[in-house]
Parts: structure tokens; C-alpha cells; sequence
């Protein structure tokens, strides 16, 4: 990615002359509810917006949660369905390889924490955190947390991997609303606070970062609606988006906003940042930043910590859904060989990390809000139609 940052502003239309042909259909496997209200857990949600998870001592399983209420376990070698787990939502499993273990949450069923062994699928424990609703939850570098969203308040709990007892909490006067769960680094956990259900009116949010044994580091407030994404993290910065449309950069030492990119209103309503942010670095130190956001669009931009600006490297439009909105909360994920694979409003895209050029495009028919997973050729994602697809691909 040498040079990214000379590349003038770049909008993708077209597909990018490519040594990688189109992707195969390895595996098309029922994941959860096909109907929107029949058979799901809640009316108007269907199919899967969870992210898979690839897990076991030989990575040979993929983890994925359904609108079902299950965390379906799948082969990663054929997509064959191997077991059904408790839990699920619109949750993502999370896989901590420190614990051999993956950590889920009731999801639209309550306050349920459910931790699994990784590798023989047996129940470790489960707890039930003192709150009606979890917001959010995750686990890494042996450390698993989960947050709510109560009403007027919220706590965010840091619970014993070995026990799931609370080991600390956090409380906060205002709801908790990161579902796609916190950032979890060696160092800190940073999750965002702030927002109702009526996000529209609300402009309170703010990005908390505590370290592992729940002191506060520092507290940044943006001034948005709500944080629902997962913060990531750069060599100094920590990138979140927000339900205000936009993009924050926030110190990660001492915390504060040092810039924000906001994409406006699309379509009479705010082009919302959903899904998490993944971070890439060129062979010269630059950090980039690629997201996707409601208006169709995936974007990656570059940091000035100079100017403290924002710059836009290329944006790359994903297509309307069929309920004319925007594109989907997918998390973008990263190839070796630098190619990008995003979920957008009708299918699975791959492009260009330098330019956001279309390499191949496959469609399903719904809209893939669920991150994919990359591993020996393949690529796995879930969508709204029901269905997790393994996809064949020289790209990855």
C-alpha cells in the first residue's frame, strides 16, 4: 500500500481488472429464522447479523449467532452443522484463544452470560448479570466483559473468566449501547456510553476507556447520538463511529476527539456508522481507516495527526437495499494478499484495499450485515436471507 496517500479521492464504480477470478459456492448452510416474525425470536428480525468466529486448537469450527436464539457451530471445512448452543441474538460469539473459549449472551433473551469450552463445546458456566437487558459483551486476552442498557443507567461488568463472577464494575448515568461489544486490548477495554432508545434526539455519547482492573483511563465525550460499533484501534488512536453520521479519532493515551469525518444525511436520515472499523498500515506507517456506513458506502480515510484532519483515500458505493436504505454494518475484513471483503445491502463484496476497486461482487439476495471470516481460501458470512455461505476465493 506504498503511495495510498497520494491516490487522489476515489470513487469505485467499476470492477478492477483482477489476477483473482469470481468466488465458488462451497457451502450454503440454514443459520437461523427465513421469515421475518415466523419461527425468529423477535418480530422483524431474521436470518443472522452475527459475525462468525472461527475457533478450536485447530481453528477446524465456525462459531455464528442467529435470530433463532442459538449459537450454531458449522464445519469450516463444508459448512456441515455439528452442534446448536445455548444463546445467540443478534450476539457475535466471541472466541478468546487464551481460554479455549467462546463467550455468548442471551441476546434478545435477557441477562444470560453463557461461556463455552472451545474445543469440546461443553458448558464452562454462566451467570446472570443483575440487569434485564445485556447490551453488550466480549472476551480477549483472558478477560470477558458485558454492559447494559437499563433505562436512565447503566454498568459495565468485568466478569472472572475462570467462574463468570463480577470481578468489578463500571456505572454510568446514561444507557450502554455498543452491541457489536467493547475494544479488549492488552492494556485497556474501551467500550461506548451514552444514548436511549430514541438515539435520534440524543447527543450525549461518549467513548470510556477503564484498564483491567476497572480504573478509569479517560473518558472522551464525542457529542453524538449513540455508539453501537466497536471501537478499533490504531498505534495512538482509537477510531469509533457513531449514530451522528460520524467518524471519531480519539487519543488513546489521554483520550479526547483530535478528529472527526462526518458523511451527512442520506436519504432524510443521518448516514449512520454501525459497524466496527478495521485499521490497515501501509508500507510507510500510515495508518488508514475502513468502514462501511448506512448510506452505502464504504470509505477509508487517513489520519493527519499533523493537521488533525481526515483524509479520503476512496470510497466505494456497496448498492441500496431493497428496502431503500443504505448499506449494511459489516465489518470489513483484510486479506494477506490486501484484499478487502465487506458485506453490503444484496451480497458479499471483495475490492482493492489501495483503491476500492471492485474485484468480484456475489449476491444473495438479503442483506449481509454479519462480518466475514477469512481462512484458507475461504470466506464465510451470514446473512439476512437465513443462510452463513462459504465462498471459495483466490483473494484471500
Amino acid at each position: 500500500m506504498r503511495g495510498l496517500l497520494s491516490t487522489a479521492f476515489f470513487i469505485a464504480s467499476s470492477v478492477a481488472s483482477s489476477p483473482f477470478p469470481a468466488p465458488e459456492l462451497l457451502s450454503k448452510v440454514t443459520v437461523g429464522c427465513h421469515h421475518w416474525g415466523k419461527d425468529c425470536l423477535v418480530p422483524g428480525f431474521t436470518g443472522t447479523d452475527s459475525s462468525p468466529s472461527l475457533i478450536g486448537e485447530n481453528l477446524d469450527r465456525v462459531a455464528i449467532g442467529s435470530y433463532d436464539g442459538s449459537i450454531h457451530i458449522l464445519s469450516s471445512q463444508d459448512g456441515d452443522q455439528l452442534a446448536l448452543l445455548e444463546g445467540g441474538g443478534e450476539d457475535s460469539p466471541s472466541y478468546d484463544p487464551q481460554t479455549s473459549s467462546i463467550t455468548v449472551w442471551g441476546g434478545l433473551k435477557g441477562s444470560t452470560i453463557i461461556n463455552y469450552n472451545s474445543d469440546s463445546l461443553e458448558e464452562n458456566w454462566r451467570t446472570d448479570v443483575p440487569i434485564s437487558n445485556v447490551a453488550t459483551s466480549g472476551s480477549g486476552f483472558g478477560y470477558i466483559y458485558a454492559g447494559t442498557a437499563e433505562g436512565a443507567s447503566s454498568t459495565f461488568y468485568s466478569l472472572d473468566s475462570k467462574t463468570g463472577a463480577t470481578k468489578w464494575s463500571y456505572s454510568a448515568s446514561s444507557e450502554m449501547w455498543g452491541t457489536l461489544g467493547p475494544l479488549i486490548t492488552p492494556a485497556m477495554v474501551c467500550v461506548g456510553v451514552g444514548g436511549d432508545a430514541n438515539f435520534l434526539l440524543n447527543k450525549d455519547s461518549k467513548l470510556v476507556c477503564l484498564d483491567h482492573n476497572g480504573t478509569t483511563l479517560h473518558e472522551t465525550e464525542t457529542g453524538g447520538r449513540q455508539i453501537q460499533s466497536r471501537p478499533s484501534a490504531g498505534k495512538s488512536v482509537i477510531y469509533v463511529g457513531d449514530y451522528d453520521s460520524c467518524l471519531y479519532a480519539v487519543d488513546k493515551e489521554v483520550g479526547g476527539v483530535i478528529a472527526q469525518y462526518c458523511l451527512g444525511r442520506f436519504g432524510g436520515y443521518n448516514s449512520v456508522i454501525e459497524g466496527t472499523s478495521v485499521v490497515v498500515t501501509d508500507g510507510d506507517g500510515q495508518e488508514h481507516v475502513i468502514f462501511d456506513s448506512w448510506d452505502g458506502n464504504i470509505y477509508s480515510l487517513s489520519l493527519s495527526l499533523d493537521e488533525a484532519n481526515f483524509k479520503v483515500d476512496w470510497k466505494a458505493n456497496l448498492g441500496d437495499s431493497k428496502f431503500g436504505g443504505g448499506g449494511a454494518a459489516s465489518t470489513p475484513f483484510v486479506s494477506k494478499n490486501e484484499v478487502l471483503f465487506v458485506g453490503g445491502p444484496t451480497g458479499v463484496w471483495s475490492l482493492k484495499v489501495e483503491t476500492g476497486e471492485v474485484i468480484w461482487f456475489y449476491e444473495t439476495g438479503e442483506q449481509c450485515g454479519s462480518s466475514p471470516t477469512v481462512w484458507d481460501g475461504k470466506v464465510g458470512i451470514g446473512c439476512e436471507d437465513g443462510y452463513f455461505y462459504i465462498l471459495t476465493t483466490e483473494a484471500c
